[in-house]
């Protein structure tokens, strides 16, 4: 292995988030830092400041190319966020800028490449609407091919008086995008059209959770007839089954991420399976904690195992690395980023290593280069 490297993205722009909170953008942009796997150690090479709230990233399926989204209401003067595309130099960590595109939506929340590295899309969170671009032969992001608002509303009369996309993944057969929207309390199935690059909405009932819950993230199992996702409001993970074929979905069990006699406000943000498909891991936002569950290998159904305090507070998101031995966590209001060591047997983290001074971070992205 070449090298692994990390990158994070951060809220470097004051924000006015879903919840009516505001955030200061202190945070500097994209860092990228080198990755010691051998002793779990983080070192900082580079900043990107000048880059507006890009709190989410993903790389290329040949990770040559990062994707970043821009969490705003105005970019490049329209009212809408952005999507931006940096060329990845491996020996360095550097970072050169391709371009940027606007999203169409506000408030672009996350972003990903199809399977064939053909297109980028986006999901817009606060004006609850998905974006598809086309990706040229230089990594760069080219003219929207398709925009589409989404409908529908939920219990909650501050949080989910419209629609709230917030993720964008694709089903293991690549033939369809799954959206969780947080407004809708659903997960919106879309059909991919890889000749327009086009989505439309799949004829299929699409999986739902109790109102008020706010789907957040979800994340397919190793067999991929199993769909978890986390619940940003209602502090749960939903375990679905999955017809690859068709795309129906049952539920099959519900899981809290927290005690049910927690006193105060907490949040759910980000899910993530462990590589060797046998461990699920969710976050916590005010338990700041991060649940582990194990995976039933004939069932798919989890195991609650424990909770893990994360040593700071706040966190949005975290990432495993592809041998599965180390798990980042950042902590968006501490700002600063652990280390942990995994149990394989069990999942259990040990905390090894603390970065402080990653100010205001959000998304955590480690990427194994050959």
């Amino acid at each position: 292995m070449k090298r692994t490297l990390l990158f994070t993205g951060s809220y470097s722009r004051r924000l006015v988030l879903g919840t009516g909170e505001i955030v200061p953008g202190t945070g500097k942009g994209i860092e990228v830092f080198d990755f010691n796997r051998e002793t779990g150690e983080l070192t900082l090479l580079h900043q990107y400041p000048e880059e507006p709230n890009p709190t989410f990233l993903c790389v290329d399926k040949n990770k040559e190319f990062l994707y970043a989204n821009h969490e705003l209401k105005m970019f490049k003067g329209i009212d809408c966020g952005g999507v931006s595309a940096f060329k990845i130099d491996v020996d360095t960590g550097a970072l050169k800028k391709l371009n940027s595109q606007i999203a169409g939506g506000t408030d672009a929340a996350h972003v990903n490449v199809t399977p064939d590295n053909r297109f980028v899309l986006t999901a817009n969170y606060m004006s609850g609407s998905t974006t598809v671009y086309p990706r040229n032969e230089d990594g760069s992001v080219g003219m929207m091919t398709c925009f589409l608002q989404h409908k529908g509303c939920s219990a909650d009369e501050h949080r989910q008086q419209g629609p709230h996309a917030h993720q964008i993944t694709f089903d293991p057969t690549g033939k369809r995008v799954l959206v969780p929207d947080l407004g809708a309390d659903e997960i919106v199935i879309y059909d991919f059209d890889y000749e327009r690059g086009y989505i439309t909405r799949a004829d299929v009932d699409y999986p739902k959770v109790a109102p008020g819950h706010g789907p957040r993230h979800c994340v397919f199992g190793p067999k991929g007839d199993r769909l978890y996702l986390i619940n940003e409001m209602g502090n749960t993970i939903y375990v679905y089954s999955y017809d690859c074929e068709t795309a129906e979905t049952k539920e099959l069990q519900v899981v809290e991420t927290v005690p049910s006699d927690w006193p105060e406000w907490t949040t759910t943000a980000a899910i993530k399976i462990h590589p060797n498909g046998k461990i699920l891991y969710g976050s916590n936002r005010g338990h700041d904690s991060l649940i582990t569950c194990r995976i039933d290998e004939e069932t798919g159904l989890l195991e609650k195992l424990s909770l893990q305090p994360i040593y700071g507070h706040f966190p949005r998101d975290f990432d495993i690395d592809s041998t599965g031995r180390w798990l980042i966590c950042g902590g968006q209001y501490t700002d600063n980023l652990v280390v942990f060591r995994i149990n394989e047997e069990d999942g259990a983290l040990t905390k090894v290593h603390e970065v402080k001074g990653v100010d205001a971070v959000t998304g955590v992205l480690l990427v194994d280069f050959e």
